[in-house]
């Protein structure tokens, strides 16, 4: 009987261990950056992506559509549960995507992961996905304009938010120039060259109330041939040997 008793207790505690690596590892599958791509089976496509860190500690945090957003969640086996969700109060024109996310995060209660995407269910209903977002030197990285032709640049009167950049692994570019959104495409090639496609699409939103010419911007990224990357900066030089523009990444 005792040695009975011994093989299922063996048994049971062998099994809360594969069961506890599983669990271990999942978090470590999990732990990463991901970009939301759809709501309620709906693609989204935002000029500044929506993206949330979940951290191995068991927080997360990220941009949520105009606000930042951190927290904490807690997982067993392919159930989730967000808490502690505190955003900052910044307000903007838009916020429909904000509570969108917000609310995914309120109701989420399920989760799978699969061949680099996490999608998000509230029971068996799909509410979310996202797509892991792997960083290279320059790539999905939010890039801060600092400098544009050896000009410091800084916010002026009425301008909604800093100009920026953003590129990512599938070789296009968005970002905000002053007043509108962009887009448009770019290609790396060795040596740290870039090619930054000058059929730049943008917004044709008006702002007479801002003193700022956005072209300038969009000009110095057309006119930029080679990067370098220093520390927390992203320099972009011209073809004369120039830099046109020089950024700072920002983490959220």
């Amino acid at each position: 009987m005792k040695y009975i008793i011994s093989i299922l207790l063996i048994a049971v505690l062998a099994s809360c261990k594969t069961g506890k690596n599983a669990i271990d590892q999942t978090a470590q599958n999990l732990a990463k950056k991901w970009e939301l791509t759809s709501l309620d089976g709906k693609a989204v496509s935002e000029a500044r992506p929506i993206i949330l860190n979940f951290n191995a500690d068991q927080t997360v945090n990220g941009y949520i559509g105009c606000n930042s957003a951190n927290g904490t969640y807690e997982i067993t086996d392919n159930t989730i549960q967000f808490s502690k969700l505190a955003v900052t109060r910044k307000a903007c024109k838009e916020m429909d995507m904000e509570q969108s996310v917000l609310n995914v995060l309120k109701t989420a209660n399920r989760f799978k992961l699969e061949k680099g995407k996490m999608t998000l269910f509230t029971d068996s209903k799909e509410i979310a996905t996202f797509t892991e977002l792997i960083e290279g030197e320059i790539t999905n990285k939010y890039w801060k304009l600092m400098e544009l032709n050896g000009n410091s640049v800084e916010m002026v009167g009425n301008q909604e938010r800093e100009q920026f950049a953003m590129f990512t692994n599938e070789g296009t570019v968005s970002g905000f120039s002053g007043c509108n959104h962009f887009n448009g495409f770019y290609k790396l090639s060795e040596g740290n060259q870039i090619s930054i496609d000058e059929k730049i699409s943008s917004t044709l939103k008006s702002c007479p109330d801002v003193d700022l010419d956005e072209t300038e911007y969009l000009r110095a990224l057309v006119a930029g041939s080679r990067f370098q990357v220093d520390g927390e900066r992203m320099i972009l030089i011209g073809r004369d040997g120039k830099k046109v523009a020089v950024f700072e990444v920002v983490y959220f």
